[in-house]
């Protein structure tokens, strides 16, 4: 399920670190509608990970020292998971939350304004052309450190397919064989 977040914001800057602006926002609205899915996902020392992720489409931004600023005072966001009740609960939760300001550093801040599913496309092929609305990542997680592998890595295709079995094993709930799957960068 995908849906697009609509949001206005008051001043068009964000803190460079947006991320945590629409985890927070997420966490937010999780807690005030969804209390199952905030306490499981949210809850100090929860390790369950969190089948859904967001990319957030920045208007023409500029990055300036610790801010982004940008051409417009509305931005949208995609937040997209292969959870249906995930889906579901996280619609809702995001209805509650449209009008509602979200506060942002510097008194400024965000409100949503819509919620719009978005058409899943079906794939009929074992082949698909996949359009990235940002970076793709792999990050290998310690308790001490983070580590990012980018595409440009050698150890990438290893570390993709590793974390790939470990999110179809979350939403499967079995094993699954990855098999022979691969990704192939057509424009990176």
């Amino acid at each position: 399920m995908r849906l697009t977040l609509k949001f206005a914001i008051e001043n068009p800057q964000l803190p460079r670190d947006y991320r945590r602006t629409f985890i927070s926002f997420i966490k937010k609205s999780f807690e005030m509608s969804s209390s199952e899915l905030f306490e499981k996902y949210y809850t100090k020392g929860s390790t369950v990970a969190k089948p859904y992720s967001f990319a957030v489409l920045l208007p023409k931004p500029k990055f300036i020292g610790k801010q982004v600023e940008l051409s417009s005072n509305t931005l949208t966001v995609i937040f997209s998971t292969g959870d249906s009740l995930v889906g579901l609960s996280a619609y809702n939760a995001f209805m509650a939350m449209v009008k509602k300001q979200h506060p942002l550093p510097d008194s400024n801040y965000m409100a949503l304004q819509r919620v719009l599913p978005k058409r899943e496309k079906i794939v009929h092929s074992n082949q698909a052309l996949i359009n990235f609305i940002s970076p793709l990542l792999i990050r290998e997680h310690t308790r001490t450190s983070d580590y990012y592998y980018s595409i440009a890595h050698d150890s990438f295709a290893e570390k993709w397919s590793i974390n790939v079995k470990h999110q179809l094993d979350l939403l499967v709930g079995s094993d699954v064989l990855v098999g022979n799957c691969s990704l192939q960068p057509v424009k990176v």
